[in-house]
């Protein structure tokens, strides 16, 4: 199952089960105002709400602890803090936006895949727009899982390494320009072995050089 269709299970589920630390009842009152997707530009990871009842898209990303400081950075730069809560032993920030009436919930947790996890909930198609601009670089897998070894990697794992994989990397990484694939390569020194991998996988030219 991957990431959209556990979170589409999560909100069919009862009133108790959660969405970045927010019950759904309490994100249909949060998020009331008539949301228009026409303007929205491509999304990876992007799931609409409000087919149940919630006037606002949900998204996901894993990425380095560096990148989530720019994402921060993005949102304070719009966004002033309004509340915020714990959950899972996390903070989940209520952001309004400086210039209107859009809100936008953050949840991030550095639990998983040796990286932070970013969750968020917004009626700003802007700022969701603003986001499909930027690449979060996902933490490879030489650091999601440690000492793995790179002649086990495939495109058909199971398990917490086929979800990173499925949900995360591959769609990030394909994503990529040569360049781009040997410069994250790079900033995250990959030895040759997992270039040999990634080459054999994706058939791109990946060097840390």
């Amino acid at each position: 199952m991957n990431l959209l269709s556990r979170l589409l299970s999560m909100i069919s589920a009862g009133p108790s089960e959660q969405i970045a630390g927010y019950s759904k009842r309490e994100l249909q009152a949060l998020f009331n105002a008539p949301l228009s997707l026409a303007d929205l530009t491509n999304q990876v990871n992007l799931m609409p709400l409000i087919d149940s009842g919630i006037a606002a898209c949900h998204a996901t990303f894993l990425m380095d602890p560096e990148d989530a400081a720019r994402l921060a950075s993005l949102v304070a730069s719009r966004f002033r803090a309004t509340h915020q809560r714990t959950f899972n032993g996390q903070p989940v920030v209520e952001y309004h936006h400086r210039l209107n009436a859009e809100r936008l919930v953050l949840f991030g947790s550095s639990q998983e895949f040796n990286g932070v996890t970013m969750r968020l909930v917004t009626n700003s198609t802007d700022f969701l727009n603003l986001l499909s601009q930027e690449t979060f670089a996902v933490p490879p897998p030489w650091i999601a899982f440690n000492d793995y070894p790179p002649s086990w990697w495939s495109d058909n794992m199971q398990g917490a390494q086929g979800h990173y994989n499925d949900c995360y990397f591959v769609p990030f990484f394909t994503r990529l320009s040569d360049v781009e694939k040997r410069a994250y390569c790079a900033r995250f020194a990959a030895s040759p072995a997992w270039i040999e991998r990634l080459e054999w996988l994706y058939g791109v030219i990946a060097s840390a050089e």
